[in-house]
């Protein structure tokens, strides 16, 4: 006996025919995109956060924008006794942090910290994330004594745990404890006659 093949209704499996009706197809069919899409939507759709977002966890943030002279290339006349770099403002979300940066001249040749500043929230303030900057004032003499033979590297690190001092023997007087976030921040130096 040959297996029918049914062109309207039936399917054919192995030389049996079972017929199927079009509404229990389409609805079964229906159901399969309906599941698809919520699979899909499920897996597009990220989960919510629960709780709120660990002030601790976050990082101090130099504000670019409130940096002077602009971050980039600064030329300062070797006539000039001293050049002022300034941070106008750090922002940190956890208030209780005590920040402190460090500015470093030609760190490459000179390990030695220039200025070292530390900042508190002002609870009272109308932003207490945001700390009242600093300002550098960096002797042209710190340059070394042929300043204008290359350009100089002036840079500044936040840290909102401090520095790890002791010990060291790479990265002197810039470690900071395992659990310390920090911001950075550089300007390149040209000392011009």
């Amino acid at each position: 006996m040959q297996p029918q093949r049914h062109t309207d209704t039936g399917i054919l499996w192995r030389g049996f025919s079972f017929e199927i009706h079009f509404p229990v197809l389409q609805r079964s069919l229906s159901l399969c995109r309906f599941g698809c899409i919520f699979v899909v939507l499920s897996c597009a759709v990220p989960a919510p956060i629960d709780g709120p977002a660990d002030e601790t966890a976050a990082s101090p943030r130099i504000v670019w924008t409130t940096v002077d002279p602009p971050v980039g290339l600064v030329s300062i006349n070797q006539s000039a006794t001293s050049t002022e770099f300034r941070i106008i403002q750090v922002d940190d979300p956890n208030v209780a942090d005590k920040l402190t940066i460090r500015f470093f001249v030609d760190y490459h040749r000179d390990t030695t910290i220039q200025r070292e500043f530390t900042l508190l929230a002002d609870p009272g303030s109308t932003t207490p994330t945001i700390r009242t900057g600093v300002i550098f004032s960096a002797p042209t003499a710190l340059f070394g004594s042929n300043p204008t033979a290359s350009a100089h590297l002036v840079e500044a690190i936040v840290s909102d745990r401090g520095f790890s001092d002791t010990g060291q023997t790479t990265n002197i007087n810039r470690n900071v404890p395992s659990d310390a976030r920090t911001d950075y921040i550089a300007w390149t130096v040209q000392v011009v006659p």
